[in-house]
C-alpha cells in the first residue's frame, strides 16, 4: 500500500463515519460542564461552608496568603482537579476506543457505516485493553523522559570539561550535541506515538495483551519501516494544516467588534477541524496496518491458481 493511497484512503474511511466528529465535539462540551460540577461548584460550596467571603479576598496578596488563610481550599482544589483530570482522561480514552472500533469495522467492511450502538459496544470492548496498553506506553515515556533529562544534565558538564581544549570548541561541540539530542528526542517521541497507534490497531484486529502487542508492533515497524513514514507524513500534514487554520482565526481574536462575535463560531469550527484531522490520522493508521499486516495478499500457486497467502 502506497503513501498516497493510505492518506486518501484514510480520508474516505473517515468521511463514511463523519458522525464521530460530532461525538468528539460533545465530549468537549461534557469536559467543560464537568469542570464546573467537579471543580468549581464543590469549591464554591466549600468556601461558603468555611465562611470565606469577599473580606477574606482583600487580605490575599499572594499564594502564601491564600494557603495560610484557607489551606483546605488549596488542598481541595488540588484533589478536585486531579479527579477532573482522571475523569477527562478516562472519558477521552473511551471515546477514542469507540471511534477506533467504528473505523476498524469500516476498514474491514467498506459498506459499514457509523452506528451509535456500535460505537458504545466498541468503546466497552476495547476500553480495558487500550487502558493497559496505554499504561505500558506511559511507563516507557517516563523512562525515556528521565534518560533524556539525564543526558541534557550531563551536557553542560561535558562542555565544562572541554573548556580546557578551548571555549569556542566546547561551545560548538555542546551546541551540536544539544541539536543532535533534540532531534533524536523528537524521533523517539514520534516512534513512541507510532507504537501507541499501531499497537491500538493490533489490539483491535488481533486482540493481544499489552506486552505481546508491544513486542509484535516493534517487530512490525522493524519489518515495515514504511509504516513509521506513513505516521510521520500524516502527523506533519496534521500539524501544518492545523497551524494554518489557527493563523486564519488570529485576526478574529484581535479585531474588535465583529471579529469578537465571529471568534466563538470559529473556535467551535476549529475544534471540529482538530477532531476531524486527529481522526484522519487514526483512520490512516488503521487502514495501513490492516492492508499491510492483517489482510493477506493474493499469490499464485504452482498451478497458476489464485490462493490466499497464510
Amino acid at each position: 500500500m502506497g503513501f498516497s493511497e493510505a492518506l486518501i484512503g484514510g480520508l474516505r474511511l473517515l468521511n463514511r463515519n463523519w458522525q464521530l466528529v460530532l461525538i468528539h465535539l460533545v465530549m468537549i462540551v461534557i469536559n467543560c460542564i464537568s469542570f464546573v460540577f467537579i471543580v468549581i461548584l464543590p469549591l464554591f460550596v466549600l468556601a461558603l461552608a468555611l465562611g470565606l467571603g469577599p473580606s477574606i479576598l482583600q487580605q490575599i496578596h499572594g499564594p502564601q496568603d491564600l494557603f495560610s488563610l484557607a489551606p483546605g481550599i488549596i488542598l481541595s482544589s488540588i484533589a478536585l482537579f486531579l479527579v477532573y483530570i482522571a475523569f477527562v482522561t478516562l472519558l477521552g480514552l473511551y471515546v477514542f476506543c469507540g471511534s477506533a472500533g467504528v473505523l476498524s469495522k469500516s476498514t474491514i467492511d467498506t459498506e459499514s457505516r457509523f452506528s451509535l450502538r456500535e460505537f458504545f459496544s466498541e468503546g466497552k470492548r476495547l476500553f480495558f485493553p487500550f487502558l493497559s496498553y496505554s499504561a505500558l506506553i506511559g511507563l516507557i515515556v517516563i523512562l525515556v523522559v528521565f534518560l533524556f533529562a539525564l543526558l541534557f544534565f550531563i551536557l553542560p558538564v561535558t562542555a565544562s570539561v572541554l573548556k580546557g581544549v578551548g571555549d569556542l570548541t566546547s561551545s560548538v561541540f555542546a551546541s551540536l550535541l544539544a541539536i543532535v539530542l533534540f532531534f533524536f528526542f523528537m524521533i523517539v517521541i514520534l516512534g513512541i506515538m507510532s507504537l501507541t497507534l499501531y499497537g491500538m490497531a493490533r489490539i483491535i484486529f488481533r486482540g493481544r495483551g499489552a506486552f505481546a502487542t508491544l513486542k509484535d508492533v516493534v517487530n512490525y515497524l522493524m519489518r515495515t519501516p514504511q509504516a513509521f513514514a506513513v505516521f510521520v507524513i500524516a502527523s506533519l500534514i496534521y500539524l501544518i494544516v492545523n497551524i494554518l487554520v489557527f493563523l486564519i482565526g488570529v485576526p478574529l481574536h484581535i479585531a474588535p467588534g465583529m471579529g469578537s462575535l465571529l471568534s466563538m463560531p470559529f473556535q467551535i469550527l476549529y475544534y471540529a477541524f482538530q477532531s476531524y484531522s486527529g481522526l484522519w490520522i487514526l483512520s490512516v493508521i488503521l487502514l495501513y496496518y490492516y492492508k499491510t499486516e492483517i489482510e493477506q495478499p493474493e499469490v499464485l500457486d504452482t498451478e497458476g491458481t489464485v490462493i490466499n497467502e497464510e
